[in-house]
């Protein structure tokens, strides 16, 4: 059996629920899954910011009718830009030690 890592599994479960776009800003994290992603035939949009993949991803979905997935760069999460009834996932990046996980904090 070939081995696959976690971006092909991912790619595989967003692709089962009909994901033809992910809005990222690449850096060497996400790097093995946005390959997946292209070569699953999963358009990636990059633009220059996570404020903008937001908004453009926002706009996708709401266009569309289709679910909008974006990928940010790993460091703060309130340094990512956030839009108002869009829900936010627990920051990737967890300390196990951290009482208070930075994607729990308050304005996090």
């Amino acid at each position: 059996m070939a081995r696959i890592d976690g971006g092909e599994i991912l790619t595989r479960a967003l692709r089962a629920e009909g994901l033809r776009a992910v809005f990222s800003i690449s850096d060497i994290a996400s790097g093995p899954f946005l390959r997946s992603v292209e070569a699953a035939g999963i358009s990636k949009i990059s633009p220059r910011h996570e404020s903008a993949a937001v908004h453009m991803a926002d706009a996708w979905a709401r266009s569309t009718g289709e679910m909008a997935v974006v990928v940010g760069a790993a460091g703060e999460p309130q340094n990512r830009a956030k839009l108002p009834n869009v829900p936010w996932p627990v920051d990737e990046q967890l300390n196990p030690d951290d009482p208070q996980p930075r994607g729990a904090r308050p304005g996090g």
